[in-house]
């Protein structure tokens, strides 16, 4: 199992939700097919694709993804939380590709 630990996480929370994978696709818009790689550990999500299982979850993408860095900060601002669960899909991945544009401009 080449992504074990984001496997696990996303089996745990999954049980923890009492969701199927099909369900969990229903409800996240992620492919079933995907959702089975993610959680046989053949492959991993995307960002997009992390937030996406992330917020039918209930859990943080990065804790989706693995990490566990005591020194990662998750900044908590709950009118910017309302506002972006307001968003469309088309609307959120312009956001998140307007917001990765400062991350690779220097």
């Amino acid at each position: 199992m080449k992504y074990e630990l984001t496997a696990n996480r996303l089996r745990e929370a999954m049980k923890e939700k009492g969701l199927t994978q099909q369900a969990l696709s229903n409800l996240s818009g992620v492919t079933k097919s995907s959702i089975s790689h993610y959680v046989n550990g053949k492959n991993v999500p995307d960002n997009f694709q992390a937030f996406k299982l992330s917020k039918v979850l209930n859990c943080d993408p990065s804790w989706l993804m693995g990490v566990d860095d005591q020194n990662f900060i998750v900044v908590e601002n709950t009118e910017l939380q309302k506002k972006i669960a307001l968003l469309s899909e088309s609307q959120l991945a312009k956001v998140l590709k307007f917001v990765n544009k400062f991350f690779t401009d220097k």
